[in-house]
């Protein structure tokens, strides 16, 4: 499902040409499911499963938005919410800090207090399993709109 809303979402990211280099970078659902994809191979036995999280990880981190380091965050951040320590908490903290050099904004950095603070405060909201499925490619629909009845169709 994840990866059938990420091709959909295509659409309007290219539209908004949020893809520098024709079709690539991949959008961010494509990097969620690479790392999904990862921790899965990582959580099966064997070493033929993690060399796979291995070669996936250094393919998809080419092709996807945000790279490596994304897919590395949320592969660090797995193992933190597993297993909270000091080692997985700072690899995850540093990947942030990489990232915010690539691209010169260190905004990803302001969801480190709010992660902390939701494990004191809690909020009971109604869940909505596939809300992000169809609000990413929803969102990007809109905007691509609003950027035709602004710009007209350039």
């Amino acid at each position: 499902r994840l990866v059938s809303f990420a091709i959909l979402s295509s659409l309007p990211y290219m539209e908004l040409n949020l893809a520098p280099i024709g079709w690539r970078p991949l959008n961010i659902l494509f990097t969620l499911a690479a790392g999904i994809f990862c921790i899965i191979l990582i959580r099966r036995p064997g070493i033929a499963s993690r060399l796979a999280a291995v070669v996936l990880f250094g393919m998809a981190g080419w092709l996807v938005e945000y790279g490596w380091a994304a897919i590395g965050m949320l592969i660090c951040a797995w193992h933190f919410f597993r297993a909270p320590n000091l080692f997985w908490s700072s690899a995850t903290i540093i990947l942030m800090i990489l990232r915010g050099f690539e691209d010169g904004s260190h905004w990803l950095l302001t969801a480190i207090p709010v992660m902390g603070l939701g494990y004191y405060v809690r909020i009971d909201l109604p869940r909505w399993r596939n809300a992000l499925y169809y609000f990413y490619p929803f969102h990007l629909a809109v905007i691509v709109v609003l950027k035709i009845m602004i710009f007209g169709n350039e």
